[in-house]
């Protein structure tokens, strides 16, 4: 992947052979690139234009190329842009060393300009996508539901006065849950009553959501207030986790026992009974019967204690698959790694001067947070962990340079 001319790159060094080699290659590559051997002329062009990555001498005469990263990394304009040194070979330790400094890459002397194009090139790219995720991240966060259930998305967003759309997806179901200044509102899924549908995702404790925050114009269709939904919620979750302990995974398939309609059942256990017909998970079958939660699993388990449901054959169920349409690519059980609960809650009750963090966008209207508060300065995204090797991989170098400085 070329980056394009709108890079700009600062090189502090001497005009060498190798350097004017480079430049030249960078230059070719289609990077703005600028050269200096004085370096508080560096600094002031820092200052003036700021480049998105600069190549610093470490062998300077008086130490003055340490002295113009230490000058650089203080100053709030400048600290946040990527450094690479230049230098003769130096002992590992000492590159660990110099990471609580914040050097995010070293090049050792003499070198070939290729590999330090290639090198630069990698570490824009990672910028990029911190830069990606972030802005991503403004308007909005998701997770995984085994992590942040709807009853703590739900009080997360009571807690800032948000107004947002939360997507929840679990097995083959989606459904919205809308909320307008920190008040459900409104709740969807497809052929369901929105009081229903509200009663059903407050029990969906498996599967992915994402939250976009934005203003939300939407009649009110829930008439419950949150501190009711919010009592219902935690009750159900715990009748619902009373209910799975007595059962097998919800990914076990089952398979109905023929019989005719029998004195044992009743009418309504005789009709759900009929889901399970073909193969299928307990998961499907609950999602298919369009009924309560709990009350679709109630019925599992008298089935099962009765005798009527039985465990299925895989074979007959390779088409049925519980994980069809998961949300967002989510897998289940895994985190995007940003957004545990008590990150997300303590962003949405920070405040400054009694009022939160908002900007305006130029997104239809919208009022969306700044979620800049979710990173880490300086920590790179899973997708950015991909860097070349120095000696250590620079994912192994962020990580130090985390214990280091964990701010």
């Amino acid at each position: 992947m070329q980056l394009n001319g709108r890079h700009k790159i600062l090189i502090v060094d001497r005009q060498t052979a190798q350097i004017e080699s480079l430049l030249d290659t960078l230059k070719d590559l289609g990077f703005e690139v600028h050269l200096y051997q004085d370096v508080q002329k560096a600094y002031n062009f820092c200052q003036t234009t700021r480049p998105n990555i600069i190549l610093i001498e470490w062998q300077l005469p008086m130490n003055s190329g340490k002295q113009l990263f230490e000058k650089l990394k203080s100053n709030v304009t400048t600290h946040n842009i990527p450094v690479v040194v230049l230098t003769r070979e130096v002992e590992l330790e000492d590159r660990v060393n110099s990471l609580a400094l914040g050097v995010d890459d070293y090049i050792s002397k003499p070198f070939y300009p290729d590999e330090v194009a290639a090198r630069i090139e990698m570490i824009l790219q990672e910028m990029e996508l911190i830069e990606e995720s972030r802005r991503s991240l403004k308007h909005g966060f998701m997770g995984h539901l085994s992590e942040m259930n709807l009853v703590d998305l739900i009080q997360t967003l009571e807690l800032g006065k948000k107004s947002a759309i939360i997507y929840l997806s679990r097995g083959g179901s989606e459904g919205r849950v809308y909320v307008n200044e920190g008040l459900v509102i409104d709740a969807y899924i497809e052929r369901t009553d929105p009081s229903q549908a509200l009663t059903k995702m407050l029990t969906w404790l498996d599967g992915s959501f994402w939250v976009s925050l934005q203003r939300v114009d939407r009649l009110r269709m829930i008439n419950e207030d949150n501190h009711d939904i919010l009592i219902k919620g935690t009750q159900l979750i715990h009748q619902w986790r009373q209910l799975i302990s007595q059962l097998p995974s919800l990914n076990t398939l089952l398979q109905a026992i023929k019989t005719n309609e029998s004195t044992s059942l009743t009418k309504a256990e005789y009709n759900f009974l009929g889901i399970f017909s073909d193969v299928k998970s307990i998961l499907q079958g609950i999602e298919e019967s369009g009924l309560d939660d709990i009350e679709a699993l109630g019925y599992v388990k008298s089935l099962l204690d009765k005798g009527y449901l039985i465990e299925g054959s895989t074979e007959s169920a390779k088409n049925n698959s519980a994980n069809a349409g998961l949300f967002m690519g989510i897998e289940p059980g895994k985190s995007n790694g940003h957004n545990g609960y008590s990150r997300i809650a303590s962003f949405f009750k920070r405040k400054t001067n009694g009022t939160s963090h908002t900007s305006e966008e130029n997104d239809g209207g919208k009022n969306v947070e700044t979620m800049d508060e979710l990173y880490p300065k300086r920590t790179h995204s899973p997708k950015a962990l991909t860097a070349h090797k120095v000696y250590l991989s620079k994912a192994e170098l962020l990580i130090i340079r985390q214990k280091l400085d964990p701010d």
